[in-house]
């Protein structure tokens, strides 16, 4: 069975978020896969005393057909 790379999750993720959600400029991108599910995360820089989500969105994408499967998105 053939995934997706890593480099191709993130480029489905961006493309996914395009035009719905700003991003923190220069924030990280974390990505991690279990099984066969890609998490992108375009991690958002929230002070310590500031209650929400520390991202401005999460997505899920099967590994194996690059479906976007849940788009989340922080505050």
């Amino acid at each position: 069975m053939k995934i997706i790379t890593k480099h191709e999750a993130i480029e489905i993720a961006e493309d996914a978020i395009l035009g719905k959600v700003k991003r923190q400029p220069g924030a990280p991108i974390e990505v991690t896969c279990t099984d066969n599910i890609y998490t992108v995360t375009f991690v958002h820089d929230t002070p310590a005393n500031m209650l929400g989500a520390d991202y401005d969105a999460q997505i899920r994408i099967d590994a194996v057909t690059g479906q976007v499967v849940q788009f989340k998105v922080g505050p």
